[in-house]
């Protein structure tokens, strides 16, 4: 498992937190350690994705059962986060007797950057939806399922189901717009695939794209012939004395 990185207060950085996939947080290019607990780091993400504070009992409700003390897990989980956001060198978790909120301001969601490019998608530079799609590393929150907290596992589904198809509406506009490169296009199809698996035209579009990449592919250049060896140089003749001399 991954150390935490003790950063220095002085050098404040937003941290990344990467929810399109197994959840993760890092400071700067290092991931940090997250904590043991399933339930912390679903705390630690829905925090980071909520909007406005949210109340104390309000959480306790959704992630804790009464006979486990919610109020007393609770104080202990966000212990645990408040060392992990002091990775990006400033007071990020802003706590009071009634609610609990992230500040905005010191983290990235990979998810909150998609969503919120999503209403410009067909505007965007190539360069910088394949950066998009780059973030997608798998469904939402896969490794964060909580079948027995029902209320906190609906909105994990809820956002699961948006973030599958923004990222697929994402990655058939990447194919679209790279048809012309087949190779290029068949590295978002193949992505593609992995979102929308029962979809046998993706099946036909990546066979498709298979079958041109090779006579696309850059042609080698020529090999130029060998330039032709220097003839020696005539070897010097001494002069003969004449005879007599």
């Amino acid at each position: 498992m991954r150390d935490f990185v003790i950063m220095r207060p002085d050098l404040e950085q937003t941290l990344s937190f990467r929810v399109l996939g197994p959840f993760e947080v890092l400071a700067g290019e290092t991931p940090l350690r997250m904590p043991p607990s399933k339930k912390t780091r679903a705390l630690l993400a829905y925090l980071a994705l909520s909007e406005r504070p949210q109340r104390r009992e309000r959480l306790c409700e959704m992630l804790w059962e009464l006979p486990d003390d919610p109020k007393g897990a609770l104080r202990w989980s966000l212990s645990k986060i408040r060392r992990i956001l002091e990775a990006g060198g400033r007071d990020c978790l802003a706590a009071d007797r009634v609610t609990v909120a992230i500040v905005r301001g010191c983290i990235a969601v990979d998810w909150v950057e998609l969503r919120e490019a999503t209403a410009t998608l067909d505007s965007l530079p190539t360069e910088r939806l394949e950066a998009l799609a780059a973030r997608l590393r798998g469904p939402f929150l896969e490794d964060l399922a909580l079948p027995r907290c029902p209320e906190f596992e609906a909105w994990r589904m809820a956002e699961a189901a948006q973030a599958e198809a923004t990222a697929s509406n994402l990655l058939r506009l990447l194919v679209e717009r790279t048809r012309d490169e087949p190779a290029r296009a068949l590295r978002h199809a193949a992505q593609l695939r992995a979102y929308d698996p029962d979809d046998e035209g993706v099946e036909a579009l990546i066979a498709e794209l298979r079958h041109a990449a090779p006579r696309h592919a850059p042609r080698p250049e020529p090999e130029s012939a060998p330039a032709p060896a220097a003839e020696p140089a005539p070897a010097a003749t001494r002069p003969t004395a004449e005879a007599g001399a």
